[in-house]
């Protein structure tokens, strides 16, 4: 990336890039120092453009806290965010393959007989042998410092397929995070994820309507081509608590995620009243009603 300046965050690690120095990272609201040494990193080979604009990103944010019933009272009364940001989030994209070697006895359930007399019975195969291809193309790992990868597969999917070629002038305006987190451990965190992904799909293609025994499994990942591409995310930041709170947004979709604290009085305010609700049908209205009048007395 050609861009004229570098920063870096010193709490969470971002190294965002910028044609003018910010104050704050974007993804925790740290303040920014230039960044020193920097890896010297290829350019991306793709881009996706921003589809949600700044007004639809504030109302997705908006809907999202208010759907929460446990927010914590400060972000709840929260009005509008104190810095939202248009960045470009880096991400690997890995072809690869998951072949899944399986042995299982297969079990097919009929029913015979009608009314009372009606039976339901198991047919089991013994010893089916299958191998199961999985084929992959652009499964994302997040490059990013901050950006967790927990927090990305929550946004997830992009619109890879609106993305372009790499061009840094489709960087005008925006903030561009340089890939943080090193290639092999994107690598590893790879293959875990697609082992689950095949692991899903082979019980949905194969076992969906059948029955399984002695089922044994042998897994191997094979990575094929990965690049590195850029995709768009509005983050927000607001003071929450015990510090600020970083909401993010698809920038094509907008799907939100974020860690939000909860609210430990409201929470704990359900369970009592559900707690109450239950002793009132377990125990009668009266021994409900006198509870009640208890723990008026205790608490108001």
């Amino acid at each position: 990336m050609n861009a004229e300046v570098i920063q870096n965050c010193p709490q969470c690690g971002a190294v965002v890039e910028g044609a003018a120095m910010s104050s704050a990272c974007a993804f925790c609201a740290t303040p920014l120092a230039i960044a020193q040494d920097v890896r010297t990193l290829d350019a991306p080979k793709r881009l996706a453009p921003f589809r949600l604009n700044r007004q639809q990103a504030e109302d997705r944010i908006a809907r999202h806290l208010r759907s929460r019933w446990f927010l914590h009272p400060k972000l709840k009364k929260a009005t509008k965010a104190e810095s939202l940001h248009p960045v470009m989030v880096p991400f690997y994209a890995f072809n690869g393959m998951v072949v899944t070697q399986v042995s299982a006895d297969l079990g097919i359930r009929y029913t015979r007989g009608s009314g009372e007399n009606k039976r339901t019975y198991t047919e089991w195969f013994p010893d089916f042998n299958h191998e199961h291809v999985l084929k992959w193309q652009d499964h994302l790992v997040s490059a990013s410092k901050g950006l967790s990868e927990h927090l990305s597969n929550r946004l997830e999917p992009f619109e890879l397929e609106r993305a372009l070629p790499y061009d840094p002038h489709l960087l005008a305006g925006l903030e561009a995070e340089r890939p943080a987190i090193a290639l092999e451990d994107a690598e590893q965190t790879a293959r875990k994820e697609l082992v689950t992904v095949g692991k899903r799909r082979l019980e949905q293609e194969m076992f969906g309507a059948m029955r399984t025994r002695n089922v044994q499994m042998d897994r191997a990942v094979q990575l094929g081509d990965v690049q590195a591409v850029l995709l768009p995310v509005w983050i927000a930041s607001f003071r929450g608590p015990k510090g600020p709170v970083s909401i993010f947004v698809n920038g094509q979709t907008g799907t939100v995620a974020a860690n939000l604290p909860s609210s430990t009085g409201r929470i704990a305010a359900w369970i009592l009243g559900a707690t109450i609700f239950l002793l009132i049908v377990g125990m009668g209205l009266l021994a409900g009603f006198f509870l009640l009048v208890v723990i008026a007395e205790l608490f108001l």
